[in-house]
C-alpha cells in the first residue's frame, strides 16, 4: 500500500508542477499578447495623429487654391461685364 500512495504523492507533485509551469506559460503568452496589442494601438494612434498633423498643415494651401479660383471667376465676371465692384462689393448684373 504505502508503495502506491508514494507513486500517487509523486505524480500530484508532477501535475501541480506541470499545472503551475503550464499556468505561468499561458499568463507570459497572454502578457505577450497584450503588450502586442498594446504596441499595435499606440502605432495606429501615432499614424493617425501624424495623418491629422499633415492634413492640417495642407489646409491653408487648398484654401489659397479656393481664393484663387473665387478670384479668377469674379475677374472674369468683371471683364465680361457680367458684375460690378462698387465699394468692394460685388454686383451681378
Amino acid at each position: 500500500m504505502s508503495k502506491y500512495n508514494t507513486i500517487s504523492s509523486n505524480s500530484n507533485k508532477d501535475s501541480n508542477t506541470s499545472f503551475s509551469y503550464n499556468t505561468n506559460t499561458q499568463n507570459n503568452n497572454q502578457q505577450d499578447v497584450n503588450e502586442s496589442v498594446n504596441r499595435a494601438l499606440d502605432q495606429t494612434k501615432d499614424n493617425i495623429n501624424r495623418s491629422i498633423e499633415e492634413s492640417g498643415n495642407q489646409i491653408p494651401h487648398y484654401n489659397n487654391i479656393v481664393n484663387s479660383y473665387q478670384e479668377q471667376t469674379l475677374l472674369s465676371l468683371y471683364f465680361t461685364g457680367l458684375c460690378k465692384v462698387k465699394d468692394f462689393e460685388v454686383y451681378f448684373l
